[in-house]
C-alpha cells in the first residue's frame, strides 16, 4: 500500500496544491506584521502546508498522508471558521471576516491537498500517470499566482489609503461642521505605527457606500480597530438589504416601536437582543426605515447589546475605538398600543416624568447604527434631536452626530 509515490492518488497533485496555498499564507505574514499574533499564526500555517507539500511530492507512506489531511483540512476548517462566525478568544479574529480572493484561493488549495491527501491515505493503490501530473501541477501553479497577486493588490491599497489619509488635505463640508485636522502627539495618548507625526482627517466624514469606505486617519484608533469597523460596514451592507420588505421582516418576529412620527420607524426582533451573534447583520436586533409617506424604505441596521451589557463596557469600547459611539435610550417613556405591543410614547420632561399612560422603562441597552444609506455624520451615525439618545463622551465630543453651532 505504501509503495510507490506513483501509485498514490493524487500525492503529487496534493503536495503542489499544499505549496501553493503555504506561499500564500506566508505572504499574509508580512501583510499582517501589525498583528503579531495574527502574524504568528499564518507563519505556523504557511510552515507547516509548505513542509508537508514538499514531503508529498516524494512521500509514500500513510501516516504522512494523515498528516496532510490535519495540516491541509484543519486550515480549511479554521478559515471557514473566520468567515462564519469568528474567533472570539483570538485577537484581530473576533468578528467573521469578508472573504478575499487572496484567501479564498488559499482555501480552495488546501480543500484540494487535504482532499487528495485524505484519497491517499484511504484509497491505497491507484494508478497515476505522470502526464496527468504536469498539467495539473501548472494550473494549481497559476491558481497561487492568482492568489499572491490578490493578496499583494490588497495591501497595497491598504496602504494606500493609509497614506493618501496622511498626505491629502481634509475635505471640508459647508454644513458648520468640524473639520480641523489633528495631529496626535505622545501626550494625546493616540498611537501611532510610526515616531512620524502625520495630520489626521476629521471625524465623522460624510460616507457614501458607492464609494470607498474611509476610516483610516483617526487618532487614537488602532489598525485592528479599523479593519473590525470597515469589516462591520461591508458586512452590513451586504447582508442588510434581505430585510428590505417592511411587511415581510413583520412576519419573521420585528414589531414596531411606534416612531414612525418622527420621520424614522425602528423594528426590534427582541429575541435577537440576548442571543450569541454580536454585531451580526444576518441576525439585526433592530432596524431602521426611513418614512416616506406610505412606503418604507431601509435606511440602517441598529445593533443592540445584550441585557445588562453597561455603557461603556470594555468589549463594546474595544471594537472599534473611536469610531464607534454606542449610545442609550434611557429617556423614553412605553405603553401598549392598541395591538398590544409595546410602543414608545414620548420621552421623560426635565423633572423626569413620562406622559400619562406610560413609564420610563427599559433603553439601558447599548446600541449603534450602521448605515447602507449616504450619511453626512458617517456610517455609525446616531440620529439627531432626540433620537440621538446618551452615550458615554460629552456633546461636543460625541462622534456619531454632526456638531452644529445650534442644537436640533
Amino acid at each position: 500500500m505504501d509503495s510507490a509515490v506513483l501509485r498514490r492518488p493524487g500525492f503529487p497533485l496534493a503536495g503542489y496544491a499544499s505549496l501553493g496555498a503555504g506561499a500564500i499564507h506566508a505572504a499574509a505574514i508580512g501583510m499582517h506584521r501589525d498583528q503579531p499574533g495574527l502574524a504568528v499564526a499564518f507563519a505556523v500555517v504557511a510552515s507547516a502546508q509548505l513542509l508537508w507539500g514538499t514531503w508529498a511530492t516524494t512521500g509514500t507512506t500513510t501516516l504522512g498522508a494523515w498528516a496532510g489531511v490535519a495540516v491541509n483540512l484543519g486550515a480549511l476548517a479554521a478559515w471557514l471558521t473566520t468567515r462564519l462566525v469568528g474567533l472570539g478568544w483570538f485577537d484581530g479574529l473576533e468578528v467573521a471576516e469578508p472573504v478575499h480572493l487572496s484567501d479564498a484561493v488559499a482555501a480552495v488549495l488546501g480543500a484540494i491537498a487535504g482532499g487528495s491527501a485524505l484519497a491517499g491515505a484511504t484509497l491505497g493503490a491507484l494508478p497515476l500517470r505522470d502526464v496527468r501530473r504536469l498539467p495539473g501541477g501548472l494550473a494549481l501553479s497559476g491558481l497561487t499566482v492568482v492568489g499572491l497577486m490578490a493578496g499583494v493588490g490588497h495591501d497595497h491599497a491598504h496602504e494606500h489609503r493609509h497614506a493618501e489619509s496622511a498626505t491629502s488635505a481634509p475635505a471640508t463640508h459647508d454644513h458648520g461642521r468640524a473639520t480641523v485636522a489633528t495631529v496626535p502627539t505622545a501626550a494625546s495618548g493616540a498611537s501611532s505605527a510610526s515616531d512620524i507625526e502625520v495630520p489626521s482627517l476629521p471625524w465623522p466624514r460624510p460616507f457614501d457606500p458607492s464609494l470607498p469606505l474611509d476610516l483610516a486617519g483617526v487618532p487614537g484608533v488602532t489598525s485592528e480597530q479599523q479593519q473590525r469597523a470597515t469589516d462591520l460596514v461591508l458586512r452590513t451592507q451586504q447582508h442588510l438589504p434581505a430585510f428590505a420588505d417592511y411587511d415581510d421582516v413583520l412576519t419573521k418576529g420585528y414589531r414596531s416601536i411606534g416612531d414612525a412620527h418622527t420621520g424614522f420607524e425602528h423594528v426590534i426582533n427582541r429575541e435577537f437582543i440576548d442571543d450569541d451573534a454580536f454585531l451580526d447583520p444576518t441576525a439585526p436586533e433592530s432596524l431602521v426605515f426611513r418614512v416616506e409617506g406610505d412606503q418604507r424604505v431601509l435606511v440602517s441596521a441598529m445593533f443592540i447589546a445584550p441585557t445588562g451589557t453597561p455603557l461603556g463596557d470594555p468589549v463594546l469600547e474595544e471594537f472599534a475605538g473611536p469610531l464607534i459611539a454606542w449610545h442609550v435610550h434611557d429617556d423614553l417613556c412605553w405603553g401598549l398600543g392598541e395591538d398590544g405591543v409595546a410602543k414608545v410614547m414620548g420621552v421623560i420632561d426635565e423633572a423626569g416624568r413620562c406622559p400619562p399612560g406610560s413609564i420610563r422603562a427599559g433603553g439601558d441597552n447599548p446600541m449603534v447604527h450602521v448605515w447602507i444609506v449616504p450619511h453626512e455624520c458617517g456610517p455609525f451615525a446616531a440620529l439627531e434631536g432626540v433620537g440621538a439618545g446618551r452615550t458615554q463622551a460629552g456633546p461636543s465630543e460625541r462622534v456619531d452626530r454632526c456638531r452644529d453651532d445650534h442644537d436640533h
